[in-house]
């Protein structure tokens, strides 16, 4: 079993039975590293105005977790929803999430430093971060105690009971007379490249929906004052977000040198064909 490990403000699955993150690549990335079983672990940050005191700087909880994407608003209640929760649009600062299938909380809430014997790294804060052998062990040694989950993640839980353990899955999974779930990291999908209008700003990444994510990428750019917005240069189609997001990794690690922020870079349209060109090549796949 891997544990994972992300950065909270605090830890309430019967309110919030999900885990949640801000960009779909972060999540397609924890899909691609895990299988069912896996389970990730909450450390709550320092944050003094977000934060209780008594959780600053500890691990509060874990969770096992579904494999299928839904948005954070289906299963979690406007009511539990705060202002901090929200964006300056009115939306959700986390849109992307997996459902809870289990949860525990740790009680004697133990300090991320004692326990892991540092603090978790930066990127923790908006991406799962797999901890090594000795960090999972420590976790596995924490007291815990088994969490109440809310009704509406009933059937994510038995769509994963239905699951081998700790071999990866292929194809669809088995369908009811309501609902059906693909499994998200063996789904296809697709590496793609944007561009900020005619500049030589990038932004690589991966995703399901090509044009469903360039709206999203656009959602924040006032085009109607500046004339400029996202748009796409090259897509590729890939077998499992697995692929498309290796793809994407070795675009961006080629261009290492030119990245900015996240998973934007700076250069010249043929440092991103040469890159671009490295990511197909590095292993050829069919999609």
């Amino acid at each position: 079993m891997k544990v994972f490990a992300t950065r909270v403000w605090g830890f309430d699955p019967w309110t919030w039975p999900v885990v949640v993150f801000g960009r779909e690549g972060d999540l397609n990335s924890l899909l691609a590293r895990s299988m069912s079983g896996d389970r990730i672990a909450f450390a709550a940050t320092l944050d003094q105005e977000r934060v209780e005191p008594q959780n600053r700087g500890r691990i509060l909880g874990m969770a096992e977790f579904g494999r299928q994407i839904v948005r954070t608003e289906l299963l979690v209640q406007r009511e539990h929803i705060s202002l901090h929760d929200l964006d300056e649009t009115g939306r959700v600062r986390w849109p992307y999430a997996l459902p809870m299938t289990k949860a525990w909380r740790f009680p004697t809430l133990p300090e991320t430093m004692d326990t892991l014997g540092h603090q978790l790294p930066y990127n923790a804060t908006s991406q799962a971060v797999l901890l090594d052998d000795d960090e999972t062990k420590a976790i596995g040694r924490l007291i815990s105690e088994p969490v109440d989950l809310p009704p509406v993640v009933k059937r994510y839980r038995a769509i994963v009971d239905a699951l081998p353990r700790r071999t990866p899955t292929r194809g669809p999974t088995p369908t009811s007379a309501t609902f059906s779930v693909e499994r998200v990291a063996e789904q296809r999908a697709f590496t793609y490249c944007l561009q900020f209008g005619k500049r030589d700003v990038w932004k690589i990444g991966h995703t399901v929906d090509p044009k469903q994510r360039l709206r999203e990428v656009n959602t924040h750019v006032p085009s109607e004052a500046i004339g400029e917005c996202w748009q796409i240069v090259f897509t590729h189609a890939w077998a499992s977000s697995a692929d498309a997001f290796t793809m994407e990794q070795v675009v961006l690690k080629s261009l290492e040198r030119f990245r900015t922020e996240g998973e934007r870079v700076q250069c010249s349209r043929k440092e991103i064909n040469r890159a671009w060109q490295a990511g197909l090549f590095t292993e050829r796949r069919a999609p």
